[in-house]
């Protein structure tokens, strides 16, 4: 079989080759080739890899059971990537307001400070009141049913919780006065 090299002349804008550089090749597709089963072989075997795995799939897309539960799928996919999208937004704009003047950078370093500051009071704080952690809890949890209730009997009356502190503080003034001034 004879071989033999083709060459075709290059475009005005590519690169000219001096003597002694390597010339960029591309190796031809020959018709002998893949008739002689040289590369027959290979090119047989991606088709018949493709061919399976297409079998596999046209059997189980058969299945009514198993298309149903893919469409469904797919059905499913749509609000889920729409999801996904506005809290990728959602995401972005919440650091894009906390990396601005450098305050992630700032919080980050507070919070470091505050944990080591943390570090020394616990123990103390543990040794001298070991149940202040849950009377905490019992304070927050009473403070939120007060409130609640505070709410429910101002509701009651028909006024609003601002309404009725800025009256009570109004009152209370003129006392604060005479105990403290």
């Amino acid at each position: 079989m004879e071989r033999g090299i083709g060459s075709v002349r290059g475009s005005d804008k590519s690169k000219e080759i001096h003597e002694g550089e390597h010339v960029q090749s591309r190796p031809s597709v020959d018709l002998m080739d893949l008739v002689s089963g040289k590369r027959m072989n290979e090119f047989l075997a991606s088709i018949s890899g493709f061919v399976e795995s297409f079998r596999i799939l046209s059997r189980a897309f058969a299945d009514p059971r198993r298309s149903e539960a893919f469409v469904n799928t797919m059905d499913r996919i749509e609000p889920l990537v729409v999801n996904m999208n506005a809290m990728s937004l959602g995401v972005t704009k919440m650091t894009q307001a906390l990396n601005r003047d450098g305050r992630m950078e700032l919080m980050a370093g507070s919070l470091a400070n505050l944990t080591d500051e943390l570090k020394v009071i616990l123990p103390d704080l543990t040794r001298e009141a070991p149940h202040i952690g849950k009377q905490l809890g019992q304070f927050v949890t009473s403070m939120t049913i007060l409130a609640k209730e505070f709410e429910a009997q101002l509701l009651l009356f028909g006024r609003s919780p601002l309404s009725c502190c800025k009256q009570a503080g109004a009152r209370l003034r003129p006392s604060m006065k005479l105990l403290f001034f």
